[in-house]
């Protein structure tokens, strides 16, 4: 008799115990969406390049662009005039760069959803398990 009386607290525990293991996958996966999000939009944007003028021998300004990758500061001589349309994206990148930003976007959305709809079920069954005990 005791059996039967436990064997559904067994369940909802490993219900319990199977939808915490998810919203942790969850969690995670918004976590590594999210740094991908910052890496595509800042690689949009530019961000992390920026142009020194250097002197030489009392001429110039010279231009450089600078820019860190990997750990190492690189650089690019410009020129004394230097002509800045090289500094946008191409078209076909900067397509794919939002393709795939929307893409990250919308699956961070869907995540957080099913996230929240674990943490609502988790609830439930926490407050069924309170009932029963």
């Amino acid at each position: 008799m005791m059996r039967r009386v436990r064997e559904p607290f067994r369940e909802l525990y490993m219900l319990h115990d199977r939808l915490k293991y998810w919203l942790e996958v969850f969690e995670d996966e918004i976590k590594k969406l999210e740094r991908v999000s910052r890496e595509v939009n800042d690689r949009l944007n530019l961000r992390g390049y920026w142009i020194d003028p250097r002197y030489v021998r009392g001429y110039g300004p010279y231009f450089c662009l600078r820019w860190i990758e990997n750990g190492k500061l690189k650089a690019k001589y410009l020129g004394k005039n230097p002509d800045l349309k090289f500094l946008q994206l191409p078209e076909q990148e900067k397509k794919e760069l939002e393709d795939r930003l929307k893409w990250v976007t919308e699956r961070v959305i869907r995540l957080r959803d099913t996230a929240e709809h674990i943490q609502k079920l988790l609830g439930e069954v926490l407050g069924l398990s309170l009932i029963h005990i």
